[in-house]
């Protein structure tokens, strides 16, 4: 029985020890090895935000690579938001992580560094790859290249040294444009430099011993040398007084020092000339004197002359200041006359009083400066000792027009015409400069500037920028420019009136001005009824002279005859209600560079144009009775050349009658220099054609019988040419 127990119990002792093997070799079973995690993040700047830390992304599936501390390289790649995650490694100290990623079809290299060896079982979180960490994992790569080990590499002192920076900017440059840092040779120079500092650093070179200084010698004591009292002469009057200028002490170290009036003492060698205290010396009687001046046992004197002589009046260097600006001054002196001749300057001793308060007045320097828009009156009073009071005016106008009628003074031109005070037959004067805006004459006013055109400038804000809309109306000296084009009707520098517009205006003059510009040659559209340098429409008695018209083109493509008829230097119309305009005069105007017409009559009676200068034009001078009956023209003494047609004249609703061209000069005009296509014969004699052989054209001249078979310029049938200049 006993044997028995004994071999159950062995039995049993071995059945567990099976079960205990056979459990321990199942798998899953095993207790887990310690594990450990390296992690980290990997971006990049954004090339469509800022380029610092906080405007960079994540990259993904980016490779990132490691080498543990048994050699071993290990790979793995970032996921969608940039991060990585090495598991169960060791690293030693200054292990490098590269990640590589393709951005833009560019390689992009970030690095970092791990600064302390890492157990397998340890966790380790590199945070976010940047630039300062690519710049010091490279300078560590370079120094284990050069086989440092990397217990000896101290990433503080590589840190701190003095080119670190230089190197972080250079791999933020890179980075920023999606470059690869590990080739680029402005990082890899300074890489290999600041490697080379780390590894030979420059030899310590100890400071040269200076020699023991000699002794100062003691300072020589610093005297006064002489002194200097200002003003050397000074000329007064009976009464007045005036202070000493200066006293300047001079020493013997070259330096000086300006002394307090008060210290010094002051003696007259005549006191019954002049007296003097405290540095002011007083005027008594007719005479000289000297004044000496003393201070630390030096002296210096000056001369004074006493006059007897009286003020017999002042005057003031400006009394009339017009068109003064807000935010300008204006600078004025006034002097004294003396009965002896002598004129000093008395601006800061006179006072100012000022009539309405649209100006101040600095009296010390003489400086008026505006505080609004109008005209005021500054009195200037002076009295001189022991005599009457003197006084002058000072008329000043503030703003850049002035009626100069009713004397009152504006900001702007429109703001001169609807004023109240203004009435009609007022004269506006107008000052230069550039004055943007649409302007309506509607009252009878000479409106004229003081300059000339070139330097007072109208830039339009309006399709019509100049309106004239009543009669008795002169418009001189002004440079009208750059209308405003709303893609309706037509564009006009100038305009006279508008259609059957009532009453039509009278007695008009438009002298001296320069139009320009009156739509460029640029844009995708014509403007509907053209653009017109000056549009003289229903209205009699009207001059046109004296001014230059030119660079007139209403771009875009052509919309109908109205784009090229009234795309012109002058327009002289008329309407079904008043009619076609009546007398009218155009001469010695400049007109060039426009698109189709110089000068158009499309209803016009009584008209002349005379000593003009053309060129450039498709036509020279185009006459088309449109709008109303064209009759008694007369077109004489014109130079007309460069166009392609001298002077043209076509059919349409209106009569036509008594048109004559004498004694112009017609050449150089490629198509023709009269060109005909009525019924009606014009008398074209007595003109210069560009030959003497005369015009050409072969046609027959239908009273003298003569064939246009000249060099000249052509003409058409229904002229007449014989004779010529």
């Amino acid at each position: 029985m006993k044997g028995m127990l004994n071999k159950k119990t062995l039995t049993l002792v071995f059945l567990l020890l099976f079960l205990t093997l056979l459990i321990g070799c199942l798998p899953g079973l095993t207790p887990p090895p310690p594990k450990g995690v390296i992690s980290g993040r990997i971006m990049v700047p954004s090339s469509e935000t800022t380029k610092d830390i906080t405007g960079w992304i994540p990259v993904a599936n980016a490779t990132v690579t490691l080498t543990d501390s048994s050699g071993i390289t290990h790979t793995v790649t970032t996921d969608e938001d940039g991060y990585y995650t090495f598991t169960n490694i060791a690293v030693n100290a200054n292990t490098i992580i590269t990640a590589t990623a393709a951005i833009d079809g560019n390689t992009v290299i970030v690095k970092d560094v791990i600064p302390q060896a890492v157990s397998a079982d340890e966790d380790y979180n590199a945070k976010t790859a940047d630039a300062e960490s690519t710049a010091l994992a490279l300078i560590v790569e370079e120094l284990l290249e050069q086989e440092i080990d990397p217990e000896d590499i101290d990433l503080e002192e590589i840190q701190d040294s003095d080119n670190f920076t230089e190197v972080v900017e250079q791999v933020t440059s890179v980075l920023e444009e999606n470059g690869n840092v590990t080739i680029d040779p402005n990082v890899t120079n300074i890489v290999d430099y600041i490697a080379g500092d780390i590894i030979n650093p420059p030899a310590y070179t100890p400071p040269e011993e200076l020699p023991e200084p000699e002794p100062e010698p003691e300072p020589e004591p610093v005297i006064l040398t002489y002194i200097v009292a200002l003003p050397v002469e000074m000329t007064l009057f009976v009464g007045e007084f005036e202070v000493i200028t200066s006293v300047t002490a001079h020493y013997s170290d070259g330096s000086t020092a300006v002394v307090a009036l008060g210290s010094c003492t002051y003696a007259s060698s005549t006191s019954s000339v002049a007296i003097v205290s405290n540095g002011v010396i007083t005027a008594v009687a007719e005479g000289t004197t000297t004044i000496t001046v003393s201070y630390g046992g030096k002296t210096d004197t000056l001369e004074v002359t006493v006059s007897t002589a009286k003020v017999i009046g002042i005057e003031v260097s400006s009394d009339t200041i017009r068109f003064l600006e807000i935010n300008d001054f204006k600078l004025f002196t006034v002097i004294a006359i003396y009965n002896d001749g002598l004129t000093p300057d008395i601006t800061s001793d006179c006072a100012y009083v000022i009539d309405v308060g649209i100006v101040e007045v600095d009296e010390e320097v003489g400086k008026i400066t505006p505080k609004n828009f109008g005209k005021d009156t500054i009195t200037v009073v002076y009295t001189p000792p022991g005599q009457e009071i003197f006084t002058d005016i000072i008329e000043v106008g503030v703003g850049r027009v002035h009626n100069a009628t009713q004397d009152e003074y504006y900001e702007t031109i429109t703001g001169a015409i609807d004023h109240d005070s203004t009435i009609d037959f007022d004269i506006i004067e107008v000052a230069p400069g550039t004055y943007d805006g649409t302007i309506i004459i509607n009252k009878a006013l000479t409106i004229k500037s003081t300059d000339g055109a070139m330097g007072t400038i109208i830039d339009g804000t309006s399709t019509y920028i100049v309106t004239i809309l009543h009669s008795n109306v002169t418009f001189e000296g002004f440079t009208v420019t750059n209308p405003e084009y709303d893609s309706t009707g037509d564009v006009s520098g100038i305009r006279i009136g508008g259609w059957n517009y009532t009453p039509i205006p009278e007695n008009v003059q438009i002298l001296n001005n320069i139009v320009t510009q009156i739509r460029s040659e640029t844009g995708s559209y014509s403007s509907m009824f053209g653009a017109t340098g000056i549009n003289v429409g229903t209205s009699k008695n009207v001059v046109v002279s004296g001014n230059t018209i030119t660079d007139i083109k209403n771009p875009g493509s052509f919309v109908g005859s109205s784009d090229i008829d009234h795309t012109c230097g002058i327009n002289v119309w008329g309407d079904p209600v008043s009619g076609s305009s009546r007398n009218i005069v155009i001469s010695n105007n400049d007109i060039s560079d426009i698109k189709y017409n110089g000068i158009i009559l499309e209803g016009a009676i009584d008209v002349k144009i005379e000593d003009n200068d053309i060129t450039g034009c498709e036509s020279g001078v185009r006459v088309k009775p449109r709008e109303g009956e064209i009759s008694n023209v007369q077109i004489s003494e014109n130079d007309i050349t460069g166009c392609e047609y001298g002077i043209s004249v076509v059919p349409e609703a209106f009569t036509l009658s008594d048109l004559t061209v004498n004694y112009n000069n017609l050449f150089g005009n490629t198509e023709y220099g009269v060109y005909n296509i009525t019924e009606y014969e014009i008398d074209a004699t007595y003109n210069w054609w560009g030959a003497e052989s005369g015009p050409g054209g072969d046609v027959t001249d239908s009273e003298t019988g003569t064939i246009a078979d000249g060099t000249g310029d052509k003409v058409s049938s229904n002229v007449r040419f014989d004779p010529w200049l």
